[in-house]
């Protein structure tokens, strides 16, 4: 009787320890899948890099003479910005520093709700001076 006892008492513990164990798995699982939300979720750095890796592939297929410039329709008139610097601030602006075509120095700041602009070649401002890529650095990882 006692040899049976406690194999019930073993039987019993085993579906116990197995049903946490399962049920822990579970919540792993429901955890790593938040945390992908999470990680997933549109932020600054995120677009940054997206932006960056875009720019970087068209750039590479530009000649001496030319440059990376957006083009923006937002502001009741066209405006071309030959581009020399992105940024981002967390959690939600995207920073375009460059020149117009008068080489007037602008920055942009966009928050990632609302970017939209084209990415054009643009005859370079400055075609003496060695053609420097565009500098992609944060500002703030905040």
């Amino acid at each position: 009787m006692v040899k049976k006892l406690g194999e019930t008492l073993e039987n019993s513990l085993g579906s116990i320890l197995a049903e946490s164990l399962s049920s822990n798995s579970r919540k792993m699982e429901d955890f790593s899948r938040l945390m992908q939300e999470v990680t997933d979720a549109p932020t600054a750095r995120g677009i940054f890099k997206k932006i960056a890796a875009r720019i970087k592939e068209f750039e590479a297929n530009l000649s001496h003479e030319e440059e990376v410039g957006l083009k923006l329709a937002s502001f009741g008139q066209s405006i071309t910005i030959h581009v020399n610097e992105v940024n981002y601030i967390q959690p939600s602006i995207i920073i375009f520093r460059g020149q117009l075509d008068n080489n007037q120095t602008v920055e942009l700041l966009q928050h990632i709700n609302q970017l939209n602009f084209l990415l054009l070649i643009v005859p370079r401002i400055t075609p003496d001076e060695p053609r420097r890529p565009i500098g992609f650095a944060p500002w703030s990882d905040k």
